[in-house]
């Protein structure tokens, strides 16, 4: 056992220095040199519509942002919808509109985690989350991205 354990000690310190033998990515690369990944501004737009009267929640639908799940690494940088609610009221014959606009921050999720900005937690496809409405909406979003993909 003695041995063994003297062994392993000066194998260790044989290689106590190999980690310095590997370059910094910036020793390497000029800053010319580098990727730099492309930033995607991806926009759209749904609406939302009750069909019965009002009484329950509704839901966006499912917008994902879709990448190679082998190598696609999403970096989000922004996500911000907005949520415009058009109302009227009948009063003396006359039709009176309101306008509500609701300008949101918005989340992406993927396998069950949320995020604002930055990058996924893991490889693949990411979607986007939005509140739930009790009434008719109109959903305008924007959301700025890149993949990291792994490959030059």
């Amino acid at each position: 056992m003695r041995t063994k354990m003297i062994a392993l000690l000066m194998a260790c310190t044989l290689l106590a220095g190999c980690a310095d033998a590997i370059p910094d990515p910036e020793d390497v690369y000029s800053e010319d040199e580098s990727i730099k990944k492309a930033w995607v501004k991806l926009n759209g737009n749904f609406t939302l519509t009750s069909t019965d009267n009002n009484t329950t929640l509704l839901y966006a639908p499912t917008i994902t942002i879709e990448t190679n799940t082998t190598y696609g690494l999403i970096e989000i940088s922004d996500f911000n919808y907005s949520a415009i609610h058009l109302s009227f009221e009948v009063i003396n014959n006359t039709v009176k509109f309101n306008n509500y606009t609701f300008n949101m921050k918005g989340y992406f999720v993927q396998n069950g985690v949320y995020m604002q900005d930055g990058l996924a937690p893991d490889f693949g496809d990411v979607d986007l989350h939005f509140a739930a409405f009790p009434f008719d909406v109109t959903v305008e979003y924007e959301v700025v991205y890149r993949v990291w993909d792994g490959r030059e």
